[in-house]
């Protein structure tokens, strides 16, 4: 049994990126709408990211 792995690749650099908005979202530097977006998109991202790797996981030969 195979297993491709690029899906799981491209699932790992959205929680790196989700992880480094949520970071930079409780920088003080940063503008209190800057901090906002950076919150909501990173939360929006990580609410993807969950049925998506569960998908994966689920059914690792169906993508190609």
């Amino acid at each position: 049994m195979t297993v491709n792995i690029f899906p799981l690749l491209g699932n790992s650099l959205l929680i790196v990126l989700a992880g480094f908005g949520l970071v930079y979202s409780f920088d003080g530097s940063l503008g209190q709408k800057t901090r906002r977006i950076l919150r909501i998109a990173s939360l929006l991202l990580l609410l993807a990211i969950i049925p998506l790797t569960i998908w994966i996981l689920q059914h690792p030969l169906l993508i190609n």
